[in-house]
Formats: structure tokens, C-alpha cells, sequence
């Protein structure tokens, strides 16, 4: 229904009351002498209290509508709400029966750095943009809400998943430019859905998971993320592993590994990359990819990553102590460390409570590590002065690789196992291979290959000129006191094949 404004209620109440004096008017029941005659007098109050009754019914009929706005409509673009969205939705379901629909909820990537930065006009003119393009790409008939801001809600018809991510990833697609006066705007959006099943189990619970895909999909290279038992499984783990982390760092859980490097000309160790694990309780031992993506973005790998730089410089110090050989240990350094305002004086003062000369240390980066961070080149000098060392992890796996050679004052790369998976299957791709490994050693840059795993690889390496490698072709990563003990013997050692 229409709503009715202020100023049309009022003239709707005052010509009722007028048209009914007007009837008076016409009979001559206003002008005659008996006006005020005890009749006349009780149809004016029976008039009155009628006009009454129906200014009473119409300001109702309006709050009503106004209730029902805000309990059910979005203000802003007039769409249902979360509220109607339950009621409805819940309808519609059991109308369907299971397996027959699929709710997705939808948000834009940093989308609240919009408002922040060209003001909340264009915020509000693209969720109205947004919510006109989701009504014609997915049917009037569909039901859509608006949660709040940037955060859509939809029960869709479902088929397949195949259909399903195909349409929402064309969505995506088609509406990720946003121009406006001389401002351009790339808009990411970000899809969690579930398939309703059980009939028994709640609407909103099917509301719930896709938002929980929605929250994961929006830290995960693919925007559209269907939610499933194993993806409650994993995020039940992350919860845990967050509510247990600080404690088993203030316990010594985080172990560190030791991965030898091996000169595979000699067959003999030439350093090393320290690589943590979680070793909870003497039967449970977490791999790194089990937690460190998930300390990558809540900020923990940090700490984590100068735990593993302590048990390092406890190892060298110990062998320089007992007069033993040492060798360079690389240690991986997250893209966080690089944004701390105390991370060179934090690294600094480790190696020197050690006493551990600083050029035993390798600070191991990723390439992306590199990307938008524009004091790292001050820092790499920096680092440099100290005299720790600085590594390239991954080489190969970007697209900018070649141009950091050239950038930053880099002492070893380590080439990605995926060059040397094309390696043995393409001539194009040894070419490259050996282009970079000549061009580093020009520069004077160390080149290590890890990944290795195969004899075949390893030929090829020395026949191109790199001569160090890393792999379980060689050695897994071991703990610190197999790693010391591998190296007492350091003695020349056969690839893992050839044993």
C-alpha cells in the first residue's frame, strides 16, 4: 500500500468534516430555527464522531504501513530486510521442498573504505546501484535482501553448484566497475552459499553457513565458496588453534624444524631453512599449512616466526660455543614483520642476546612480500648494514620476479619447485632455467632450487651450472637435534634414490 503524507491526511480529516457540515447545509438544517434542536445536535455529534472514526481508521491504516516498514523494508533501497527475508524465506522453503533452493549471502570486498573516502553519498549510490543490478540479474520474483550496508541476502533456485558459482561469478563480472563523476571505483563482491537440505533444520541456520562461506570467501583468492561439513570442520579447528596459540607459545609448542640445504656437486650440507611445527602433546604434531595461513591474517605469525628465529640462534650459538662448523640458516620472515615500526631494532636485539653474528641469519621473503611496501628498499639497506642476509623465496612463482633482482641488494634466490616441474617437460622452460641461473650468478647471487625430488632434476641443475638445492630428495625437515647430529657427520651424501 501507498503511504500517505503528512499534509494529504490532514486535508483528507478536514474535508471529511466539511462534507458533512456541507450536507447540513444543504438540508437547511444549519440556517433553520430549529439548528439547535436536540435532533440537529446529536447528528452533528453523530457526524463528528464519525468523521473521528475514520481519521482514527486512516492514521492507523498509516502507522501500520510505518511499522511495517521498518519491521520488513530496507529504507534505503526499499527492499525486504532480514526480518522479512526469515519469514519469507522460511515460507518459500517449506513451498519448495529440500534441495530445491540455496540461500547466498554477498558483500563488497573494503567497502567501508568507500564511505571513508569519497563520502557516503557514493556509498549509498552504489548499494542502490548494487541492489537495481541484483533484481535484474536474478528475477524480481527472487527474494533479496539488504542486511545492512554493503551485505546482501538471496534465496536463489539451485540446480548445481556448477550453475550456481557460473551465475554469481558473471554477477561479479558485470558489475565490478563503478564510474561516477571523474571517480572509478573496482568493486570485488564475495558469495557464501548454502544449499538447504533438512526440512527439520531451521531456516536460519541456512542463513548462518552462508554467512560464515561469505566471511572465508573474502580472504580466499575465490569469490564464490559453498559451505559444506568440511569447511565447518576446518573453521571449528581455527577457532580452537586461535584459542589455544598464545598458551602454546608461552609453552614452547612451536618447534623448529630443520630442512639442510645440500651442495649437490659435494653431496654436502651447505646451510639450511629453519621450518616451524606445532607440536601439541606427544601425538599430535600440526603441519605449517594447517596454521600458518590462518596466523598470516589474524597477525600471530609474528610471533611465531621470532620464536623459530630464537630457537636458531640458541642452535648456532650452541655450536659456535662447542667450536663446530656453522652454516647459514634462513628463517622466513613474514610480510607483517616488514610493517612493524620496532621490527629492525626487535631483530637486532635477538642476535645480539645470542651473540650470533648476524650473516649466519638468511631473512627468507616472498615476492609478494615486496608488493606496495615502499620503505622495504630502507629496510633491505638496513638489514644489509647489520649484516644479515636476505633471501628470495619462491623465485618464479610472481610476475614481477626479474625486476627484484635488479631492486633490492638480494643474496640468494631459491628458485620455485613449480620451474622445475616445467622444467623436465618443456625445452622452453629449461631455457629459462638456465637464463636465470647464469644471470644470478653474473650478479652475484646465490641460487638454490627447492622442491627437489627427483634424480632427473637434479642432473639437469648441475648441468645447467646450480650446484645447491633443497629437497626430499636429500632430506626432510627434521628437528634440531637430528639437524646437529646431520651435521657432526656432514659427510658427502647420496640423493635419497641412489641410497
Amino acid at each position: 500500500m501507498k503511504r500517505i503524507s503528512d499534509n494529504k491526511f490532514i486535508l483528507l480529516s478536514a474535508l471529511l468534516c466539511a462534507g458533512f457540515f456541507a450536507l447540513l447545509w444543504g438540508t437547511g438544517a444549519v440556517l433553520s430555527p430549529q439548528a439547535f434542536s436536540p435532533l440537529n445536535l446529536l447528528l452533528l455529534f453523530l457526524g463528528a464522531f464519525l468523521a473521528i472514526l475514520v481519521a482514527v481508521f486512516l492514521f492507523r491504516q498509516r502507522f501500520n504501513r510505518h511499522l511495517y516498514r521498518l519491521a520488513y523494508a530496507d529504507l534505503l533501497t526499499g527492499l525486504a530486510n532480514t526480518n522479512y527475508f526469515e519469514e519469507e524465506g522460511d515460507r518459500r522453503r517449506r513451498a519448495a521442498g529440500p534441495h530445491r533452493l540455496c540461500v547466498v549471502s554477498t558483500d563488497i570486498s573494503h567497502f567501508s573504505t568507500v564511505n571513508d573516502s569519497y563520502g557516503r553519498q557514493m556509498g549509498d549510490d552504489i548499494i542502490l546501484r548494487v541492489s537495481k543490478a541484483l533484481q535484474e540479474a536474478f528475477g524480481e520474483e527472487t527474494l533479496l535482501a539488504r542486511v545492512k550496508a554493503d551485505h546482501f541476502l538471496l534465496l536463489l533456485p539451485f540446480s548445481s553448484e556448477e550453475e550456481t558459482r557460473a551465475a554469481l561469478l558473471r554477477f561479479g563480472a558485470q558489475n565490478s566497475d563503478y564510474s561516477a563523476a571523474s571517480h572509478h571505483i573496482k568493486l570485488r563482491f564475495n558469495f557464501g552459499v548454502a544449499e538447504i537440505g533438512d526440512s527439520q533444520v531451521p531456516f536460519t541456520a541456512f542463513i548462518d553457513a552462508a554467512e560464515i562461506a561469505r566471511r572465508e570467501a573474502r580472504i580466499r583468492p575465490e569469490p564464490v565458496l559453498f559451505f559444506s561439513g568440511e569447511l565447518e570442520e576446518q573453521l571449528r579447528r581455527n577457532r580452537e588453534m586461535e584459542d589455544q596459540m598464545e598458551q602454546a607459545l608461552a609453552d614452547g609448542e612451536f618447534v623448529a624444524y630443520y630442512q639442510p640445504k645440500f651442495n649437490m656437486a659435494t653431496g654436502e650440507i651447505c646451510g639450511a631453512e629453519a621450518l616451524v611445527r606445532w607440536q601439541r602433546g606427544p601425538s599430535h604434531l600440526y603441519y605449517p599449512d594447517q596454521f600458518i595461513p590462518l596466523f598470516e591474517r589474524n597477525g600471530f605469525i609474528t610471533e611465531v616466526d621470532f620464536c623459530v628465529l630464537d630457537q636458531t640462534c640458541a642452535l648456532l650459538r650452541r655450536r659456535l660455543d662447542g667450536g663446530l662448523p656453522v652454516f647459514p640458516i634462513s628463517v622466513n620472515q613474514s610480510r607483517l614483520h616488514l610493517q612493524e615500526e620496532g621490527y629492525l631494532q626487535r631483530l637486532t636485539e635477538m642476535v645480539k642476546r645470542h651473540r650470533v653474528p648476524p650473516n649466519l641469519i638468511e631473512l627468507e621473503l616472498t615476492e609478494t612480500a615486496f608488493n606496495g611496501l615502499e620503505r622495504l628498499d630502507e629496510l633491505a639497506k638496513q638489514l644489509k648494514k647489520i649484516g644479515f642476509l636476505l633471501s628470495l623465496d619462491d623465485f618464479g612463482s610472481g610476475y614481477s620476479s626479474l625486476s627484484l633482482l635488479g631492486g633490492f641488494p638480494l643474496d640468494t634466490i631459491k628458485l620455485d619447485r613449480t620451474f622445475m616441474d616445467r622444467a623436465l617437460s618443456s625445452s622452453r622452460s629449461q631455457t629459462i632455467v638456465q637464463k636465470v641461473v647464469e644471470m644470478a650468478h653474473e650478479m652475484g647471487i646465490l641460487v638454490i632450487c627447492e622442491g627437489v625430488e627427483l634424480p632427473e632434476q637434479a642432473r639437469f641443475l648441475l648441468q645447467i651450472g646450480c650446484q645447491h638445492a633443497q629437497g626430499y630428495l636429500y632430506a626432510r625437515p627434521i628437528p634440531a637435534d637430528a639437524f646437529e647430529a646431520l651435521c657432526r657427520q656432514n659427510t658427502p651424501v647420496a640423493p635419497a634414490a641412489d641410497r
